[in-house]
């Protein structure tokens, strides 16, 4: 993957800032550093799920195997809460 360009919806961006700015989230680009750290594969794309006690990324990537997977982070620590693969 030679860029870190990720795709997410305008109104998942906006949702995603106002939790942060709400103090239940935190920003993307901040998960995003935590999150490359710890996956090694390629993702394809982003969605913000929130709920006040709740708030999630959610990645679509593609596993260094190939292997399609939904990782799905906390918003406010940035801990990988699951990996699901298809």
């Amino acid at each position: 993957q030679g860029s870190d360009t990720i795709s997410i919806t305008r109104s998942d961006m906006e949702r995603s800032q106002i939790a942060v700015e709400e103090g239940y989230a935190k920003p993307l680009d901040q998960i995003w550093g935590a999150f490359r750290s710890e996956y090694d594969g390629k993702v394809i794309g982003v969605d913000f799920l929130d709920s006040l006690s709740n708030a999630r990324y959610r990645f679509r990537a593609i596993s260094k195997s190939g292997r399609l997977e939904t990782v799905t982070i906390s918003a406010q620590t940035g801990a990988i809460l699951r990996i699901v693969g298809c």
